[in-house]
C-alpha cells in the first residue's frame, strides 16, 4: 500500500468552512486564513482570505473548496 494525497473539491457553508480551507472565488484558490460569526447572529460567518481581504458567507450561500486527503491504494 502507499499513501497518496488527493484533493477534492467539496462545497462548504458557513458551518462548515475551516481556517486553511481553500476556497474557490473567481477562479482564484484563497486560503481562509482567520474567520469569525457575524456579529448580527445571522449564521454568517466573516472569512478573512489570505490576500487580507474580507468575505461574508451567509449560511445557505456554498463555496467551493480545494480540500486535500491522504487516500491508501494498493
Amino acid at each position: 500500500m502507499r499513501r497518496v494525497e488527493v484533493a477534492k473539491l467539496e462545497p462548504v457553508y458557513s458551518h462548515t468552512v475551516k481556517i486553511n480551507d481553500k476556497v474557490r472565488i473567481d477562479g482564484r484558490d484563497l486560503r481562509v486564513v482567520d474567520m469569525h460569526g457575524a456579529e448580527d447572529r445571522s449564521g454568517s460567518k466573516i472569512l478573512t482570505l489570505s490576500t487580507g481581504k474580507r468575505l461574508r458567507l451567509p449560511p445557505n450561500q456554498p463555496l467551493t473548496a480545494v480540500r486535500t486527503y491522504v487516500e491508501e491504494i494498493a
